[in-house]
């Protein structure tokens, strides 16, 4: 299983956590601060590859604060993050006692703690025909549960009379052999296998990667976020594993691992943990818990234009100088800029304001076309950032990453110097790592 590739990913990961340790422990703060944000992301991450519609703010809100962001349009969601949080500090328990013995009755306690509640969900009949089923947490599936595929064929996990056995062989196998293994081996084959058999109606991601991660807390490392930004590489992995090639899996979780080892060394070295801008939105979220304390100056034209005056055009001239440094790895590259989906120009761009001033979206993007060097096949990138005005607020993103945003700002607060600066090196970052990732992949 484990390739030359992979066998020197793991040493590096290994060489890491070596590297941790040698440094120290982090002190209570730094501990503390890893731990918010590991906490943050992997309840943001796990509930939105299933579908969570509460966003990486919304989600802060919920755990740290404990309110209901106001564009949450699912109470299911708020509670599903909810219960998720309730389920990381169960494992984290279990990983932190040495006497903890992993049995099939914590894998359906989590399964409870998940879905809280029984509920009817969309089925497939033995025959592929759609059909409706009670769903009951923490209770093994009476029922298939296959799946059809966007090809229409229809993808088969356990019988549900295979489950009991198979769970019990899954169990077997990971206190004995999976013990003699590499800890992140272990964790991704016990996460694939258990998706693989599939044992409830609800929740078997979750619960996969919840019992992925105990095993690696358990085993001295950090938990490994899978980024709902990388889902598709995600399912591609388990697909590969589904054709025999374990590894792929396993190199994936590796690579999700390293991320958290990485910030855990920052943690340690008492560097900054969290992303550029951080106490600003830290700062933005007490002013939305403190709802009502504080009256908000609402959207008016002539703010609108002052903040594209002095903020907007100064931050999409930052990303256009920037950026044009890529312009050399490419044969081609282009750009535009929209308001509200109708084309427009930045050196007009305060007249075309004021013609328009209800829009509720400015957009600019910048992509580029046939990458120039042969070690790599031809492929295109692309960053598109866009500006969102509300009624009483701004905010600023890069279409596609989750972090890669600007807190949301009132419309009497124009963007520092700084904070443009730290999105355009974030844009730059973010752009970096897919042609990273595209020229290893290929190499």
């Amino acid at each position: 299983m484990v390739g030359k590739r992979l066998e020197e990913l793991l040493a590096e990961i290994d060489e890491l956590k070596s590297t941790a340790a040698r440094e120290g422990a982090p002190d209570r703060q730094q501990e503390d601060r890893f731990w918010k944000k590991i906490r943050l992301e992997w309840n943001y991450h796990s509930n939105h590859i299933e579908g969570n519609t509460l966003t990486y703010e919304g989600t802060e809100l919920v755990l740290f604060f404990g309110r209901t962001p106001s564009e949450a349009t699912s109470l299911r969601d708020v509670e599903q993050m909810k219960a998720h949080d309730v389920a990381i500090a169960l494992v984290r328990q279990w990983a932190a006692d040495k006497d903890f013995f992993l049995t099939e009755k914590h894998m359906r306690e989590l399964n409870k703690i998940l879905l809280r509640e029984p509920f009817y969900t969309d089925a497939l009949t033995p025959e592929g025909q759609p059909t409706r089923k009670k769903v009951v947490p923490g209770k093994y599936k009476s029922t298939p549960n296959h799946v059809r595929l966007p090809n229409g064929e229809i993808f088969r996990f356990a019988e549900p009379e295979e489950v009991g056995p198979m769970m019990k062989e899954l169990l077997e196998w990971y206190h004995e052999q999976g013990m003699m293994l590499h800890p992140l081996e272990t964790a991704a084959i016990l996460h694939y296998r258990l998706v693989r058999i599939h044992p409830f109606d609800d929740g078997n991601g979750r619960v996969a990667r919840l019992l992925m991660n105990y095993h690696l807390m358990r085993s001295g490392y950090p938990p490994a976020i899978i980024k709902s930004e990388e889902k598709r590489r995600y399912l591609d992995a388990l697909h590969e594993a589904d054709s025999g090639n374990l590894g792929a899996f396993v190199a994936f979780i590796a690579r999700a691992s390293k991320w958290s080892l990485e910030l855990w060394l920052r943690a340690v070295r008492g560097e900054r943990i969290g992303e550029p801008g951080d106490w600003r939105k830290e700062l933005e979220l007490l002013k939305r818990s403190l709802q009502g304390e504080k009256e908000r100056t609402l959207r008016t034209p002539a703010l609108v234009l002052e903040r594209v005056r002095d903020s907007i055009a100064p931050l999409i001239e930052e990303l256009q100088a920037a950026l044009k440094d890529f312009d050399a790895f490419f044969l081609k590259s282009s750009e535009w800029l929209k308001l509200d989906g109708s084309v427009a120009a930045l050196s007009d761009l305060e007249e075309q304001v004021r013609e328009k001033p209800s829009f509720r979206n400015l957009a600019w993007a910048k992509s580029w076309e046939n990458f120039r060097y042969k070690t790599v096949g031809p492929f295109t990138l692309s960053a598109e950032v866009v500006v969102a005005f509300e009624e009483t607020i701004y905010s600023v993103r890069l279409v596609g990453h989750t972090e890669v945003r600007l807190p949301a700002k009132l419309f009497d607060e124009p963007l520092t110097s700084a904070e443009i600066q730290r999105f355009v090196d974030d844009v730059a970052s973010a752009l970096m790592l897919q042609i990273r990732t595209r020229t290893t992949e290929e190499q």
